[in-house]
């Protein structure tokens, strides 16, 4: 595939799409009125001045009734179309992360979509991207044209899948006597992280990271003598397309941790402003972009 760029359509881009992939009912209008009134974002993949592929991002919500109630407010990736010449070139999952990206730029932590009960292929494509099923169905009913102009009614029953993009964790670093940092590594999976997790309900943070330190570690805390080192964003270490936000907190180590609960593996990290970890594969984005840089900043010159 060459270089594909996918965009929120323009006027000009209406023109060129409409001229190179008429459409029954002018639809590619209709799409561009929408997001001209505020109420989507119509996005279109090209490659130079041809259109691959269109989709829509509904920001009012899913537009399935049932979905509408079930998930009030979370945009719905819908009329997800690639040209048959373009498919199988990776033209759907770039309109898909490009909605993503919109989504999370407005500060929304999920997307939806729609998957017909008929297209096991879309269903995969999405649970391997991250979305996950809801047991939420709506019955969906349109006309198409067949290949001799005739309307022909139709009806799909879809179910809502829902992708989380944005997660609250909190994380905890402790070093050594030699002042390695302590990272573990979640069963099934291959790249290591501080220990922490996710805030439960009515948890502050400061308790949720007592909690998870003794789940994983087996580490008894002192609270008082628990301090934040920083609150930071980054990409999420084994979930495509996750953005993580956490309060890192810093601690004196308690005692020997020993992997517990769902870690698998506890590495030791010396700690250098010589090397360069954003080479190292197993390692996190949330410490080769921020914490580490943050510890090193900490030792004395």
């Amino acid at each position: 595939m060459g270089h594909v760029i996918v965009r929120p359509c323009t006027p000009a881009d209406l023109a060129l799409l409409r001229a190179a992939w008429p459409t029954v009912d002018d639809v590619h209008q209709h799409h561009f009125e929408q997001q001209a009134a505020g109420a989507a974002a119509f996005l279109v993949a090209w490659e130079g001045d041809v259109p691959l592929g269109v989709g829509m991002v509904q920001w009012l919500g899913p537009v399935g009734p049932a979905a509408s109630a079930a998930f009030p407010g979370v945009p719905e990736l819908n009329h997800l179309q690639v040209r048959e010449e373009a498919r199988g070139r990776g033209v759907g999952t770039a309109l898909i992360e490009a909605a993503e990206a919109l989504v999370r730029d407005r500060g929304i932590d999920r997307i939806a979509v729609g998957v017909d009960d008929d297209n096991p292929d879309a269903a995969r494509l999405y649970h391997r991207l991250g979305y996950e099923p809801t047991g939420v169905y709506d019955e969906v009913r349109y006309e198409w044209v067949d290949d001799d102009g005739v309307r022909r009614p139709a009806t799909e029953r879809n179910e809502l899948l829902v992708k989380m993009l944005h997660v609250f964790v909190v994380s905890v670093t402790f070093l050594n006597a030699e002042g390695d940092l302590l990272m573990v590594r979640k069963r099934g999976t291959h790249r290591f992280m501080l220990p922490g997790g996710k805030v439960e309900p009515g948890e502050t943070h400061l308790a949720a990271i007592l909690r998870e330190v003794e789940e994983e570690v087996g580490l008894t805390l002192d609270p008082t003598a628990v301090g934040l080192l920083g609150h930071w964003t980054a990409g999420a270490a084994n979930e495509p397309g996750l953005v993580i936000s956490s309060d890192v907190f810093i601690a004196p180590l308690p005692g020997d941790p020993h992997a517990s609960g769902e870690i698998e593996e506890l590495r030791w990290l010396p700690i250098s402003s010589e090397v360069d970890y954003g080479q190292d594969p197993t390692l996190s984005p949330m410490l080769t972009e921020h914490v580490i840089p943050a510890l090193v900043a900490l030792r004395p010159s």
